[in-house]
């Protein structure tokens, strides 16, 4: 699973260099070349199962709130985007306009990170959610999938094309989140009763992922509406659904040990990845370093995996000296300040004599 969490992020970054930095977002506002669309959308069509998997594997692992998990996160949000603000600012890269400029934009860090907002709300969710989950018995999970699949997955997409609130948002809202989180928890709980072979999982996600693939060529080339090509790369399209869970199973039947291998260690770094790459006042700029060198559009192919590593290592790098530094006694802190809520809220329990 560890295996897993690192191959999903890989797969963000991947999607955030095929959509902003090869330029794939162009579809929206403009018709481009063929062979850089076809490209373009292969890859991205491949990559969009990465949020997908890291829902599916909290689902999996189950959640157990924490207050002191989630000041710690927030507070790691905003130490990266302070440092990272400061030297953008140092040496010419941000340039606010006054000093309370700077404080706002500071302040408004969290909004530039809708996944951590999810997650957050994931979190205090997740109490309820894995109650909702074991408390329903077999059939009731069957009747949920049932439900589930009717509304957030068949028509929230397709409601999502006239009006995103009332769907799912394409995936981007809480709501989503949830659901596939207890997809998760389902396949924990019952991950013996699927009996569905490996091999004919692998074929399932292969055969839906070019599926997909077709779906949008087709809607491109007779439409010329990359809008609607990039709402077939939502989170909650039925074919990226069954991507996400078809190639999740395999590896959760996987046992393997590589936490001597660093493999464990490298996974629960893998949020500062995101953290770092994606709307960064200093990185986001240059993330795509190594694919601007390339001229001919084919050699930036050539670069893109390259790129997607070098971030990758780079996000890890930095979370692993902050853990070293400062993150292991700011988890201690909030622990404590947990610690004593919970001791005063029992205190407050106590009946009066």
């Amino acid at each position: 699973m560890d295996l897993l969490r690192i191959l999903a992020m890989l797969f963000i970054v991947g999607l955030h260099l095929i959509q902003s930095n090869i330029g794939l977002k162009r579809i929206e506002s403009e018709i481009i070349p063929a062979h850089e669309y076809v490209s373009l959308s292969f890859f991205n069509n491949l990559f969009m199962i990465g949020v997908n998997l890291f829902f599916l594997i909290s689902g999996f692992f189950r959640i157990n709130f924490r207050l002191s998990k989630i000041l710690s996160l927030l507070f790691k949000v905003y130490f990266y985007w302070l440092i990272s603000q400061l030297i953008a600012f140092a040496v010419g890269i941000y340039s606010p306009d006054s000093v309370t400029d700077f404080f706002i934009t500071f302040i408004g860090a969290i909004s530039k990170y809708w996944f951590v907002i999810v997650y957050i709300l994931l979190c205090i969710m997740s109490p309820l959610l894995n109650s909702f989950a074991q408390s329903l018995s077999k059939s009731g999970v069957k009747y949920f999938m049932f439900v589930s699949i009717t509304f957030f997955v068949a028509g929230g997409f397709v409601a999502d094309i006239f009006y995103p609130y009332f769907g799912t948002g394409e995936g981007f809202l809480p709501l989503w989140a949830w659901v596939v989180y207890l997809y998760g928890r389902f396949i924990s709980l019952y991950r013996n009763d699927i009996k569905l072979k490996t091999r004919y999982l692998y074929f399932i996600w292969a055969g839906a992922t070019l599926l997909n693939f077709a779906v949008i060529q087709i809607i491109y080339f007779v439409s010329g509406n990359g809008k609607l090509v990039f709402h077939f790369f939502a989170y909650n399209n039925p074919l990226i659904v069954i991507s996400s869970v078809s190639l999740f199973i395999p590896f959760v039947r996987m046992n393997l040990s590589l936490s001597r291998n660093g493999i464990s260690m490298v996974a629960g770094h893998t949020l500062a990845v995101y953290l770092l790459h994606s709307n960064n006042l200093l990185i986001s700029p240059y993330r795509g370093a190594l694919i601007a060198v390339a001229k001919p559009f084919w050699a930036r192919f050539l670069l893109l995996f390259p790129n997607m590593l070098c971030l990758f290592v780079l996000g890890i790098a930095v979370d692993v000296v902050y853990e070293l530094l400062i993150g292991k006694y700011i988890i201690k802190l909030f622990e404590k300040i947990e610690n004593s809520i919970k001791k005063l809220i029992k205190i407050e329990k106590k009946p009066s004599d």
